[in-house]
Formats: C-alpha cells, structure tokens, sequence
C-alpha cells in the first residue's frame, strides 16, 4: 500500500501483513498527486507510479518493489517536458502499460491542452501520443482508469466529460455525459466491467453507466447531506450482491427476484402499494456466478429461464440472455445477445439476464435462471492404426471435455489380442499381444465415443 502525505508532498509505501514502512531510494517520491500499482502478472510484478506537479521536467515517479521490499527508482522512464499536473495515473490489468493523464503547464504553447500518454512498462516508450487521442479533452483531465478486462479505459475530463476508449487502438468508442458536471475524479469499473462509477462533488455525487449499453443507471445510494464531494471510488474485489443482481430485489420467501421501485411510498401518497411495482427501474440485471470448464473446450451455450408478469401488470415478461466467454489465457471482451450456439474453444462463461423495463410496461418477475455450458457426444475412430511392440501412444484429433470410452479391435488375420493401457481425454495407450501374452505390436482398429 501507499499513501501521499500533503505536506512536504511524499510517498509512503507499506507492507500490509506487518504495516512497516519500506524504505525509500534517497532521491524520494515527491509529489504523489496521483499513485498507482501494477498487477503482478507477465513479468510486471512490484511497479508502482506516483503523478508529480513538478517544474524539473520529471512529473512522474516509477518504483519497483522486490519480494525482500527492496523499493528502487526507476530512472528510465522519459523527461517529457514542464508540466503542473500529471495527476491521473493508471496501470493496466496485465501491468503491461501505463496511462497518464497530464495537465499542461500554463505558461507553454499549449496552454490548457489535456491530453493522455500511454506507456509500455518494458522500455517506458509512449505506445500512444497526445495528437493521437481525439477528441481533445475539455478540462483538467479527473481520471482514468482500465476495465478489469483491459480491454477499455475511461477518462474523465471536464464539463462531466466521460471518455471511452478502445485500448487495442486507443480510439473514443463513447463520450458519455455524466449526471452533472462538477465531477470530482474517482472513475471505476465494477468486477466485472458491467458498471462504470464515476463520482460528483456535489448531489447526486456519483454517476453508474451500464457498460453495454452506456446508458445511465438509476442511483440507488443515499449519500449524507451534509457530504459535498466523492473525490474516489473503488468497487469491492469479489463484487457485491449488485454486481450479480442490480435493478431486482429477492424476495426471501420464494426465492424470485422482483424489479425494484425508483419511488418511495410516501411520495406517491401510499398507492405504491396498489401496484405490482410501482414506476420501475429502466433495466434490471442479474448474473450467477462465473462458470468454469477446467480446461479449453469446444461448447454449446444456452440457458433454462423462467420469468413471469407480477400480479397486476400489463404487457409480457421482457428479458434477455447475455453472454460473455474466454479461453484459459483469453480476455472476456463484453456482453452479447444469445439464444443457444456453439464456440469452438472456451473455458469461462459468464452469463446474465438484462429485462429492459423503460416504458413503464413489461415488468419483470426472474422465478430461474439456469445457464448452462454442454458438450454433445461425439466419436472419433480409426482403421488399420501400427502398434508398436511394447506399446503407442494413441492421440485423439481433438480432446475430450472427460475421459472417453475406447474399443480397440484386432485389423490382421492373424489370432493376435489388442488391449488398452492408459486412457486419457487427449488419448489412449494401444498394445497388440501375441496368443502366448507376448507384446508383439500389429494392426488395429479403434473407437472413441465421449464429450
């Protein structure tokens, strides 16, 4: 962990499990307008960078941390120039890249120019440019952040400005308003990249967009009166009730997940209770937990839902199955509509139930939701395969979610037994014996059926 101290601007950084203090090179980390750590994957483990408002040319610090909690400062990372503010930092999730948010210095050329650089965290090369990033940012840039998936990062600048970016190519896919436009900075994605936070310093102090749509959620929190800014956000690692079911409430005696009233009871002078559901949220999402395969395999997708009108209500039930997979080293890449199909190699599934009821209508009661990810059985065979004497190594074209049944049968004229030894989902040890049990080796034919 690391903390910046206002006075005498510097950097802390401890240890967690004992909450000692490392110790710091002699030239420190001044400044800490801003501080962020990489994840510890792909050979990125231990980096942690530090925004300066600096007049040296060096606005940003990089640290490294080793496993004894030896901290060294980076000296390759680029001088790029006098700047006030670089005050927005963000790691991606891989730890790959570095994406700054600068401010630029009034005095320079460029005067009131906001912009974004991006750096690999192997050489520190900027990946991307100011020019590059269209369309300019309006306002000191707030802050910035990755999608868990890493496969997006937002940036809020002024005026309440919310810019999405494809980070492949580093293009604005979005530029979204936000409830007002005093925003305060904090930006960030949920657990599952299927909200965006980004926080106000005045009511209603934070803005939820739905990362499929990007449309605006309804604000469930009451925040205290007397609060006048949310300058951060930071969303629980392991998600939250909401995270899995946002816009339904449960109903604790069946089990079913109702929408939830954007209205309380005494604003509508008690008839709420007159109604089912009495002026619903626009959208409501629920999502199980993720599911996992085990290993790559080709699958087919589909779900059982059960859904139904409340009591009371008019139109039809209204829902729709999402879907998102990846492979075992793969990223999951966002929401899509599905029915049932095929994917050629998967390993994590992660599906949700989105019942859009914005015109009042249509509202939703979710009795089950049963995703499920399946194989259909299949054969592989072959003819007039050489076993060699002591035994060959059979493998299938393509391997099987479990361990397959497997008939080996006799291709010569000769009295000669085949016989197995290790079966596994990739494939199978073949033996050919000789009427006295020797292990001759010969021809056989063989056949595969599983999932």
């Amino acid at each position: 962990m690391a903390c910046r101290f206002s006075l005498a601007p510097q950097v802390a950084v401890f240890n967690v499990n004992s909450w000692t203090r490392l110790t710091l090179p002699t030239s420190n980390f001044l400044g800490g307008n801003s501080i962020a750590f990489s994840s510890n994957v792909n050979g990125h483990a231990g980096l942690f960078a530090t925004g300066l408002s600096s007049t040296s040319g060096q606005e940003i610090s990089i640290g490294t941390i080793s496993s004894a909690g030896i901290v060294t400062k980076t000296t390759s990372f680029p001088t790029l120039g006098r700047l006030v503010n670089a005050g927005a930092l963000a790691f991606a999730p891989n730890g790959a890249r570095l994406a700054v948010g600068f401010k630029v210095d009034p005095d320079s050329p460029d005067e009131n120019e906001n912009f974004i650089r991006v750096f690999e965290t192997t050489s520190w090369t900027s990946v991307i440019s100011k020019a590059a990033l269209q369309p300019a940012i309006q306002g000191a840039i707030q802050g910035i952040t990755f999608s868990n998936s890493g496969h997006l990062a937002a940036l809020v600048g002024g005026a309440g400005k919310v810019h999405i970016y494809e980070t492949n190519s580093w293009t604005v896919t979005q530029s979204l308003n936000t409830r007002t436009t005093q925003v305060a900075g904090g930006v960030a994605f949920s657990a599952d990249d299927t909200v965006l936070a980004v926080t106000h310093i005045n009511s209603p102090f934070f803005t939820l967009f739905e990362t499929t749509s990007w449309q605006i959620l309804d604000n469930p929190a009451t925040m205290p009166s007397s609060q006048n800014a949310a300058p951060r956000t930071a969303w629980a690692p392991t998600g939250f009730d909401t995270r899995a079911r946002m816009g339904f409430v449960r109903n604790p005696s069946t089990g079913n997940l109702n929408p939830v009233s954007q209205s309380r009871a005494a604003g509508n002078d008690y008839n709420i209770f007159n109604n089912y559901v009495y002026d619903p949220v626009p959208k409501a999402i629920y999502r199980p937990p993720e599911i996992d395969l085990g290993t790559n395999l080709e699958a087919r997708i589909w779900a059982d839902i059960a859904a139904n009108q409340g009591p009371v209500s008019s139109g039809s039930a209204n829902y729709q199955l999402q879907i998102d997979y990846k492979t075992s080293t793969g990223s999951y890449d966002g929401f899509e509509n599905w029915t049932v199909g095929d994917v050629g190699s998967l390993q994590f599934v992660k599906a949700r139930i989105v019942s859009n009821m914005s015109s009042g209508t249509d509202i939703t009661r979710l009795t089950g939701f049963n995703p499920t990810v399946d194989a259909e059985e299949r054969e592989e065979h072959a003819e007039t395969v050489t076993i060699n004497s002591g035994g060959s190594t059979v493998n299938f074209t393509k391997n099987f979610a479990l361990v397959p049944a497997v008939g080996i049968w006799n291709a010569e004229a000769s009295a000669k037994v085949p016989g197995l030894g290790t079966v596994t989902t990739s494939g199978f040890v073949g033996h050919v014996f000789s009427a006295s049990g020797t292990n001759i080796g010969g021809t056989v034919n063989w056949r595969a059926v599983g999932v």
